[in-house]
Protein backbone atom coordinates (compact mmCIF):
# COMPACT_ATOMS: atom_id res chain seq x y z
CA UNK A 1 0.00 0.00 0.00
CA UNK A 2 2.94 2.05 0.88
CA UNK A 3 4.47 1.68 -2.81
CA UNK A 4 0.69 2.92 -4.52
CA UNK A 5 0.45 5.71 -2.13
CA UNK A 6 4.13 6.88 -3.40
CA UNK A 7 3.33 6.13 -7.24
CA UNK A 8 -0.01 8.71 -6.81
CA UNK A 9 2.05 10.91 -4.68
CA UNK A 10 4.50 11.39 -7.22
CA UNK A 11 1.84 11.26 -9.61
CA UNK A 12 0.33 13.95 -8.44
CA UNK A 13 3.17 16.43 -7.91
CA UNK A 14 4.62 15.36 -10.82
CA UNK A 15 0.79 16.93 -12.21
CA UNK A 16 1.14 19.84 -10.27
CA UNK A 17 4.15 20.47 -11.18
CA UNK A 18 3.56 20.38 -15.38
CA UNK A 19 0.45 22.50 -14.75
CA UNK A 20 2.37 25.11 -13.11
CA UNK A 21 4.98 24.84 -16.10
CA UNK A 22 2.21 25.42 -18.36
CA UNK A 23 1.12 28.27 -17.04
CA UNK A 24 3.96 29.70 -15.80
CA UNK A 25 6.07 29.14 -18.94
CA UNK A 26 4.15 27.87 -22.21
CA UNK A 27 1.02 30.42 -22.13
CA UNK A 28 2.86 33.45 -22.05
CA UNK A 29 5.23 32.21 -25.16
CA UNK A 30 1.91 31.46 -26.81
CA UNK A 31 0.60 34.68 -25.80
CA UNK A 32 3.47 36.36 -27.31
CA UNK A 33 3.03 34.24 -30.86
CA UNK A 34 -0.37 35.10 -31.18
CA UNK A 35 0.60 38.98 -30.15
CA UNK A 36 3.49 38.89 -32.58
CA UNK A 37 0.55 37.31 -35.58
CA UNK A 38 -1.85 39.78 -34.76
CA UNK A 39 0.94 42.65 -35.27
CA UNK A 40 1.75 40.87 -38.23
CA UNK A 41 -1.52 41.27 -39.95
CA UNK A 42 -1.68 44.62 -38.75
CA UNK A 43 1.40 45.73 -40.34
CA UNK A 44 0.14 43.71 -43.86
CA UNK A 45 -2.99 45.65 -43.75
CA UNK A 46 -1.31 49.07 -43.35
CA UNK A 47 1.29 48.29 -46.24
CA UNK A 48 -2.09 47.26 -48.63
CA UNK A 49 -3.31 50.79 -47.64
CA UNK A 50 -0.33 52.76 -48.20
CA UNK A 51 -0.19 50.86 -51.83
CA UNK A 52 -3.47 51.76 -52.26
CA UNK A 53 -2.69 55.65 -51.60
CA UNK A 54 0.53 55.63 -53.79
CA UNK A 55 -1.66 54.22 -56.64
CA UNK A 56 -3.96 56.77 -55.93
CA UNK A 57 -1.28 59.75 -55.94
CA UNK A 58 0.09 58.25 -59.20
CA UNK A 59 -3.34 58.32 -60.81
CA UNK A 60 -3.56 62.13 -59.51
CA UNK A 61 -0.13 62.85 -60.82
CA UNK A 62 -1.44 61.50 -64.18
CA UNK A 63 -4.57 63.38 -64.45
CA UNK A 64 -3.14 66.58 -62.84
CA UNK A 65 -0.01 66.30 -65.88
CA UNK A 66 -2.90 65.87 -68.25
CA UNK A 67 -4.92 68.99 -67.37
CA UNK A 68 -2.26 71.58 -67.96
CA UNK A 69 -3.31 72.15 -71.35
CA UNK A 70 -6.05 74.90 -70.85
CA UNK A 71 -7.75 73.35 -74.28
CA UNK A 72 -8.18 70.00 -72.45
CA UNK A 73 -9.61 71.17 -69.61
CA UNK A 74 -12.17 73.30 -71.67
CA UNK A 75 -12.92 70.07 -73.63
CA UNK A 76 -13.79 68.44 -70.93
CA UNK A 77 -16.67 70.77 -70.31
CA UNK A 78 -19.91 69.14 -72.53
CA UNK A 79 -22.36 71.10 -73.69
CA UNK A 80 -25.73 70.58 -71.91
CA UNK A 81 -26.85 68.87 -74.86
CA UNK A 82 -24.36 66.53 -74.97
CA UNK A 83 -24.44 65.42 -71.14
CA UNK A 84 -25.90 62.02 -72.16
CA UNK A 85 -21.78 61.12 -72.27
CA UNK A 86 -21.01 62.08 -69.24
CA UNK A 87 -24.67 60.06 -67.87
CA UNK A 88 -23.53 57.03 -70.21
CA UNK A 89 -20.02 57.30 -68.18
CA UNK A 90 -21.44 57.01 -65.15
CA UNK A 91 -23.90 53.93 -66.33
CA UNK A 92 -20.57 52.37 -68.20
CA UNK A 93 -18.92 52.57 -64.71
CA UNK A 94 -21.49 51.14 -62.84
CA UNK A 95 -21.66 48.47 -65.56
CA UNK A 96 -18.05 47.57 -64.92
CA UNK A 97 -18.09 47.15 -61.38
CA UNK A 98 -21.53 45.27 -61.05
CA UNK A 99 -23.10 48.15 -59.01
CA UNK A 100 -26.94 48.48 -59.80
CA UNK A 101 -27.73 52.28 -59.67
CA UNK A 102 -30.36 54.87 -60.04
CA UNK A 103 -29.88 58.51 -61.33
CA UNK A 104 -31.64 61.45 -61.15
CA UNK A 105 -30.83 64.54 -62.38
CA UNK A 106 -32.52 68.03 -60.86
CA UNK A 107 -32.64 69.99 -63.72
CA UNK A 108 -35.50 72.46 -62.33
CA UNK A 109 -34.58 75.91 -61.31
CA UNK A 110 -36.11 75.24 -57.25
CA UNK A 111 -32.72 72.64 -57.26
CA UNK A 112 -30.11 74.38 -58.67
CA UNK A 113 -30.52 77.76 -56.94
CA UNK A 114 -28.45 76.23 -53.93
CA UNK A 115 -25.20 78.08 -53.81
CA UNK A 116 -23.01 77.42 -57.03
CA UNK A 117 -20.35 75.13 -56.26
CA UNK A 118 -17.68 77.33 -58.78
CA UNK A 119 -19.06 80.91 -58.31
CA UNK A 120 -17.74 84.04 -60.77
CA UNK A 121 -17.51 81.60 -63.31
CA UNK A 122 -19.99 83.09 -66.57
CA UNK A 123 -18.70 80.15 -68.60
CA UNK A 124 -19.93 76.92 -66.13
CA UNK A 125 -23.85 76.05 -65.38
CA UNK A 126 -24.12 73.53 -62.97
CA UNK A 127 -26.42 70.73 -63.34
CA UNK A 128 -27.44 68.36 -59.62
CA UNK A 129 -27.55 65.15 -59.40
CA UNK A 130 -28.73 62.81 -57.15
CA UNK A 131 -27.07 58.61 -57.69
CA UNK A 132 -28.02 55.88 -55.69
CA UNK A 133 -26.16 52.57 -55.71
CA UNK A 134 -26.51 49.03 -53.92
CA UNK A 135 -23.75 46.81 -53.81
CA UNK A 136 -21.54 45.00 -52.32
CA UNK A 137 -18.40 46.66 -50.45
CA UNK A 138 -15.46 45.90 -53.10
CA UNK A 139 -18.17 46.68 -56.06
CA UNK A 140 -18.81 50.15 -54.39
CA UNK A 141 -14.62 50.86 -54.34
CA UNK A 142 -14.23 49.93 -58.10
CA UNK A 143 -17.09 51.57 -59.01
CA UNK A 144 -16.02 55.24 -57.10
CA UNK A 145 -12.71 54.35 -58.69
CA UNK A 146 -14.24 54.20 -61.88
CA UNK A 147 -16.41 57.63 -61.37
CA UNK A 148 -13.54 59.29 -59.89
CA UNK A 149 -11.48 58.73 -63.86
CA UNK A 150 -14.34 59.84 -65.94
CA UNK A 151 -12.77 62.12 -68.43
CA UNK A 152 -16.11 64.97 -67.41
CA UNK A 153 -16.02 67.17 -65.03
CA UNK A 154 -18.52 66.55 -61.57
CA UNK A 155 -18.33 67.34 -58.30
CA UNK A 156 -19.34 65.29 -55.39
CA UNK A 157 -20.45 67.62 -52.51
CA UNK A 158 -21.93 64.66 -50.09
CA UNK A 159 -22.02 60.67 -50.18
CA UNK A 160 -24.18 58.81 -47.91
CA UNK A 161 -23.18 55.08 -47.46
CA UNK A 162 -24.79 52.73 -45.16
CA UNK A 163 -25.12 48.86 -44.89
CA UNK A 164 -28.09 47.24 -45.79
CA UNK A 165 -30.12 45.29 -43.05
CA UNK A 166 -33.51 43.48 -43.13
CA UNK A 167 -35.63 41.80 -40.30
CA UNK A 168 -34.80 38.40 -39.31
CA UNK A 169 -37.82 35.57 -37.86
CA UNK A 170 -36.93 36.96 -34.54
CA UNK A 171 -37.61 40.38 -35.12
CA UNK A 172 -33.62 41.31 -35.30
CA UNK A 173 -31.58 42.77 -37.78
CA UNK A 174 -29.78 41.18 -40.12
CA UNK A 175 -26.87 42.75 -42.16
CA UNK A 176 -26.75 41.52 -45.53
CA UNK A 177 -23.35 42.66 -46.67
CA UNK A 178 -24.20 44.91 -49.16
CA UNK A 179 -23.79 48.74 -49.25
CA UNK A 180 -26.17 51.21 -49.98
CA UNK A 181 -24.75 54.23 -51.05
CA UNK A 182 -26.56 57.77 -52.27
CA UNK A 183 -24.05 60.27 -53.55
CA UNK A 184 -25.29 64.01 -54.03
CA UNK A 185 -22.95 65.79 -57.31
CA UNK A 186 -23.45 68.62 -59.89
CA UNK A 187 -22.57 67.84 -63.29
CA UNK A 188 -20.24 71.02 -65.20
CA UNK A 189 -21.81 71.61 -68.35
CA UNK A 190 -21.30 75.16 -70.72
CA UNK A 191 -23.57 77.98 -70.51
CA UNK A 192 -24.71 78.11 -74.45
Amino acid sequence: MKSLTKVILISLIGFIISACLLVLLINPGVSQVIDQKDNVILQKTQLKTLEQQLITYKNSQIDLARTNDKQIIFSSLLNRENLQLAIEGIEAAAVRSGTPESLIINEDSANNQKAAIVSGKAHLDEIRYTLSTTSNFMQMIDFLKYLEHLPYFTEISKISLQAAQSNNSAGGLIHSGDVIGSTQAVFFVQKP
